[in-house]
């Protein structure tokens, strides 16, 4: 397949290439057709959306090995930080401008306050691996979410909002090992067995486009 310009997708670094310097309208157009028509798209829930965020979750553990993991690790405090911000600072935040917005709807300052207490997202390692961030830190910041989610969740809505929310907590661990715990180790494996050439033939994304900063 050719584009204007001569640009051809054949090969799968020049697919790489032009993918992330698209990938804003991509996303964009993607969550437009999502809103517009979602009764279609609904049908792919289940298997095929935990088959998506597990190859999201692979290809975008390619940056790094269980050294560069190991690294975060001993330098804890931008963990410890972020962690901080996601679920004390920005839930509290939500929870005052929500009391102050929408005093008469308090079941919506709940669903936003619930909105900021949830794991943070597997998307999350797509888009600091397009824009070429630090990919090991926010790996172990998904981890350590993940993991921290049948605690952090329904006791974050109980001192927040008095709300107690019941967690399927095996469910979610179970959803959250295919999802993240073995991409991210098959990831990691194939990173160090392939002294980190992975992270180039593999990541079906590099990097996004100069006219969009990130």
């Amino acid at each position: 397949m050719t584009l204007r310009g001569g640009f051809s997708l054949q090969k799968p670094s020049q697919w790489s290439r032009f993918l992330g310097a698209h990938f804003p309208w991509f996303v964009l157009a993607c969550a437009t057709t999502g809103v517009l028509f979602p009764d279609t798209f609904s049908r792919l829930n289940g298997s095929i959306t935990m088959g998506l965020f597990a190859f999201m979750t692979f290809a975008n553990s390619l940056g790094g090995g269980f050294r560069e993991l190991g690294r975060v690790f001993l330098r804890p405090l931008p963990v410890v930080v972020t962690l901080v911000l996601l679920h004390v600072v920005i839930p509290v935040l939500t929870l005052g401008l929500g009391n102050l917005l929408f005093p008469a709807a308090p079941l919506f300052t709940t669903g936003l306050v619930l909105e900021y207490v949830i794991p943070t997202g597997v998307a999350s390692l797509m888009w600091v691996g397009i824009c070429g961030g630090n990919a090991p830190l926010c790996l172990s910041i998904v981890l350590l979410d993940t993991l921290a989610a049948p605690v952090v969740i329904p006791l974050s809505l109980k001192l927040l909002v008095g709300s107690v929310v019941e967690v399927d907590t095996w469910s979610m661990m179970g959803d959250m090992m295919v999802m993240v715990a073995l991409p991210a180790l098959a990831a990691m494996t194939v990173y160090q067995a392939t002294g980190g050439r992975a992270a180039v033939t593999l990541k079906p994304w590099r990097s996004c486009s100069p006219s969009w900063p990130c």
